[in-house]
């Protein structure tokens, strides 16, 4: 109660009293899964949260035990500990319950995205595309992390192929998407003009113009097109 309230401290204090007490054998998995949660509120303590959350998961007795995986790896993540929530969401994948979906897969994906290993994040992503290939949002973060790793400068088109999958699978009107379709245009229209090909450029810089007549991008491709002409 008192960790619900957000009264940390006292939980801390209450909880190692309840340990200190409590026979080993009366312990349940929620006892050292409430401990784990009420040492990541703790910067000092937060690194032996995920001690106590396997332990959790060794004394849970269920079949199925993807539900927990699932539980932890999202209290991982909102405490932004990414490369600990990568490897619950990793179990709960393992399980092959029939309870994930594809988010859970994305969630995986992006996990290891926050922690920087990419070459994990995009194998999670692909895997993805596989499992759910109706689902845009796989390819929309194969291409930006290969924008973001492997084509900063927008040399190489690297990522290319995922921006153009992408843009098939979502709406040009679709006002959720507006922030996403502006950095896949610009993405493609900077790599269309590093490669001198000026209609593609023109093509990708009316699609800029179309989201945003005060795009940054497009007015500053614009003036090149006219450059050129």
């Amino acid at each position: 109660s008192q960790y619900e309230t957000k009264d940390f401290s006292n939980a801390l204090l209450n909880m190692d009293k309840f340990f200190a007490k409590i026979e080993s054998k009366k312990i349940i998995p929620n006892d050292y899964i409430y401990y784990g949660k009420i040492l990541l509120t703790d910067s000092t303590k937060a690194a032996g949260a995920s001690t106590y959350f396997d332990k959790g998961v060794a004394i849970d007795t269920s079949k199925d035990k993807a539900p927990l995986y699932k539980q932890l790896a999202v209290i991982l993540k909102d405490s932004q500990k990414y490369g600990s929530s990568a490897i619950y969401y990793q179990k709960l994948l393992g399980t092959n319950s029939p309870t994930i979906q594809a988010l859970d897969y994305w969630w995986c994906g992006a996990v290891y995205y926050y922690n920087k290993e990419y070459t994990n994040a995009d194998s999670l992503f692909k895997t993805m595309g596989e499992k759910y290939p109706d689902e845009p949002s796989s390819f929309y973060m194969r291409a930006k992390m290969t924008a973001e790793t492997k084509d900063k400068e927008y040399k190489n088109g690297a990522a290319s192929e995922y921006y153009t999958k992408w843009l098939t699978m979502v709406k040009f009107e679709d006002p959720d998407k507006k922030k996403n379709l502006i950095k896949a245009y610009t993405y493609l229209a900077w790599v269309a003009y590093n490669a001198s090909k000026k209609e593609d450029t023109a093509l990708f810089v009316s699609k800029l113009k179309a989201l945003d007549p005060n795009d940054a991008n497009a007015k500053q491709l614009t003036t090149v097109l006219d450059a050129w002409k």
